[in-house]
């Protein structure tokens, strides 16, 4: 019961209630099947920054995965660059390849997540395949800027293979005239 109080504490960002709640031994690691759901991913949802920094603080795992995707993969997506510090700071995996936050902040193309990802040691060098390079999907989304700060830290071979990758690619993408563009572009370089 106290875990379902804690739930709704979290969406609607009530800290006193989460507070108390956690000091009377409510479980912070709880998944919630439901929803597919860790209390982390739920304040992430809510964008509650100061909620997500008590949760790890009392014991909340800042790598676990529910249905594929940890904390970090969440909060890079959606851009929230305070709680990607936060996570980051509370010992957040940014080398996970398989499920890559740093893919999940260029296909959106938040640059100052792609940043702090960088900064914090998150690797573009290392991906197995091109389609899941972050310098791929920040072409194919259109995010120019993305594609320009990754670039240099991409080696030179690996961005030919990409490009070649992207010419082959047969999806559509949202935006044919700017992706061709910049497919353009990047093969000048």
């Amino acid at each position: 019961m106290k875990n379902m109080i804690l739930r709704q504490a979290i969406k609607i960002g009530n800290l006193t209630q989460i507070k108390n709640l956690i000091a009377d031994g409510a479980d912070v690691n709880q998944i919630y099947w439901d929803l597919g759901d860790t209390l982390l991913k739920i304040a992430i949802d809510a964008r509650q920054n100061e909620t997500v920094q008590l949760l790890l603080e009392a014991g909340a795992d800042p790598n676990y995965e529910v249905f594929g995707t940890p904390p970090l993969f969440d909060a890079a997506a959606y851009g929230y660059s305070e709680i990607v510090k936060t996570l980051i700071k509370a010992g957040a995996n940014v080398h996970d390849k398989d499920n890559s936050a740093l893919v999940a902040a260029a296909t959106k193309g938040h640059l100052e997540v792609v940043k702090l990802l960088i900064k914090s040691g998150s690797d573009t060098s290392s991906y197995e395949y091109n389609t899941h390079h972050p310098l791929f999907w920040s072409i194919l989304q259109g995010h120019w800027e993305v594609y320009q700060y990754l670039a240099p830290l991409t080696l030179p071979q690996k961005r030919n293979e990409l490009t070649s990758s992207l010419r082959g690619t047969r999806g559509i993408p949202p935006n044919r005239q700017r992706t061709r563009f910049l497919v353009q572009r990047v093969h000048l370089h």
